[in-house]
C-alpha cells in the first residue's frame, strides 16, 4: 500500500508506523502530526481502507519491561 494522500495531504499528518496481519488480510498504519493528533488507519487486501480510531494530545509513553 501506500501513504494515505488524505491524511498527508489534508490532515498534516505522517505515516509513522506500517504493519500487517499476521494472516496478511489486513495492513495497519497509524499516522501522527506536530500537532498531537493521531489516526489509525486499517486497509484490507482489496484497497478498501477504513479509519478506524483517533484521536488529539497525545503523549509519548515509554513502557520499561
Amino acid at each position: 500500500t501506500r501513504p494515505s494522500p488524505i491524511l498527508s495531504g489534508l490532515v498534516g499528518s505522517e505515516m509513522c508506523i506500517r504493519d500487517r496481519s499476521e494472516d496478511g488480510s489486513t495492513i495497519t498504519e497509524l499516522f501522527s502530526s506536530s500537532k498531537g493528533s493521531w489516526t489509525i488507519l486499517e486497509t484490507d487486501t482489496n484497497g478498501i481502507s477504513c479509519a478506524t480510531i483517533g484521536g488529539k494530545d497525545s503523549q509519548n509513553l515509554i513502557y520499561n519491561q
